[in-house]
């Protein structure tokens, strides 16, 4: 079963060994494949979703920041100015959590899946013809992407050591940078998973299995 290509068969469903052989009785060309989940995919696809909403979010929070941080006289900042500000960077670490733990729970699910569709596939030559077809390669560089602009978020986004309000300004400006890419990853993220969900239904219907 190693080799098998899910479309390298005929059309229309399972294939047989020995049909059309005068005096050979047609034999299953392989095993049915176990069921496929479709319900890791959307899981996968909602919280790919679910971590854009968070970045935008994101980009939102800091350009209010930054907004405020502009209307400050910096020779008369009152403590509620000062209240105000550390109340806008606390929603920014809150926010900036909510969307690592988002992004975790979406790379666990992204595991599990991958080991779902392992077992239902069953053979060596179907997944890599599936994860090939769906660009999983494209897939994974995404969400190392993702882990690295996280890391690297979670390591820049205090501006407590900053001297002025120019620089907290400047800051901020990266800030909305790359949570604004960061959405735009969630989204690639998004699309790859669709297709992979799309191009292994396929395969799975080729090799006459079963969804669930």
């Amino acid at each position: 079963m190693s080799e098998i290509d899910p479309w390298a068969l005929p059309q229309g469903g399972v294939g047989t060994a020995g049909a059309g052989i005068p005096g050979a009785a047609p034999q299953p060309a392989f095993a049915p494949v176990a069921p496929l989940n479709k319900t890791l995919p959307i899981v996968v696809m909602a919280l790919g979703v679910l971590y854009v909403l968070v970045s935008l979010i994101e980009v939102f929070v800091i350009n209010n920041e930054i907004s405020f941080a502009n209307s400050l006289d910096v020779n008369n900042i009152t403590q509620d100015q000062v209240n105000q500000a550390q109340s806008d960077d606390n929603a920014i670490a809150t926010v900036s959590v909510l969307a690592l733990i988002v992004f975790l729970g979406t790379l666990i699910a992204i595991g599990v899946w991958q080991r779902s569709l392992n077992r239902t596939l069953g053979s060596v030559g179907a997944r890599k013809a599936v994860f090939n077809r769906a660009g999983y390669v494209y897939f994974r560089a995404t969400w190392l992407v993702s882990i690295l602009l996280s890391v690297f978020l979670q390591a820049t986004t205090s501006n407590n050591d900053l001297s002025s309000i120019q620089d907290a300004v400047n800051h901020d400006h990266e800030l909305m940078l790359y949570y604004g890419l960061r959405a735009i990853v969630g989204v690639v993220l998004i699309f790859f998973a669709f297709r992979l969900k799309k191009i292994s239904e396929e395969g799975v219907a080729r090799l006459g299995g079963r969804a669930f």
